[in-house]
């Protein structure tokens, strides 16, 4: 009898040890790239726990960032809580949380160029789990919100065309001097969480949500 509790004693510590492991939480970059790395961040001196899509390739000065990276296959199920996706389906910016097989020591790592554009110096790690939170449309307009307060982005659900990019082209006749224009067109669990067709952000955030594209162009200090 002794031996069968004290085999269940085993069980329950391996249970236990299997519960405690470490953990991280951030944002991802995306879904894993094409060498199967799944990076995610947990804070830097740019975007402060964000990813930020409107970086340069230049070299940034004192660039430094807590962040790690993860192998990850594409086809890899990660639950949302409502509902699972595939890790391909990972959105920018969407909050990750890895349940890691060993504990790992937390560090920042200094960068010459920003995350998405030097990614081989971030730390590994090994993981037991990922999971993900819902995608929400804070975190998809704060991946895509323009740096410079002379730019802006529309964002738009409509599937990219030579007629919508000719279109588009058009509002930059509103432009100031040094003022900018960029356009993406969205898909999966991007295009899935705007609430209307068109958004027109800056660098105060959004500006404009509308299904009319025609209200675009007044939302220009130059009409």
């Amino acid at each position: 009898m002794k031996w069968i509790l004290i085999a269940a004693g085993l069980v329950l510590t391996a249970c236990s040890s299997r519960e405690t492991l470490d953990e991280i939480e951030g944002h991802a970059a995306g879904p894993p790239d094409g060498y199967g790395r799944l990076f995610i961040l947990i804070e830097d001196n740019v975007g402060g726990p964000y990813i930020r899509e409107d970086t340069s390739r230049h070299p940034l000065r004192d660039f430094e960032l807590e962040a790690y990276a993860a192998s990850v296959r594409m086809d890899e199920e990660v639950s949302t809580g409502e509902e699972s996706i595939r890790a391909a389906e990972l959105a920018p910016n969407q909050k990750v949380r890895l349940e890691l097989e060993e504990p790992i020591e937390r560090k920042s790592t200094s960068l010459e160029r920003y995350l998405t554009y030097q990614p081989r110096f971030i730390p590994g790690v090994e993981h037991a789990r990922l999971e993900a939170e819902p995608y929400s449309t804070e975190e998809l307009y704060t991946f895509y919100e323009p740096l410079q307060e002379e730019d802006y982005r529309i964002l738009t659900t409509e599937a990219e065309s030579a007629e919508w990019t000719l279109y588009f082209s058009s509002f930059r006749e509103h432009l100031q001097e040094r003022e900018r224009l960029s356009v993406e067109f969205l898909e999966g669990q991007e295009q899935e969480v705007m609430d209307a067709r068109f958004t027109l952000l800056t660098s105060n955030g959004p500006i404009l949500e509308t299904n009319d594209p025609e209200e675009i162009a007044g939302a220009f200090p130059n009409p």
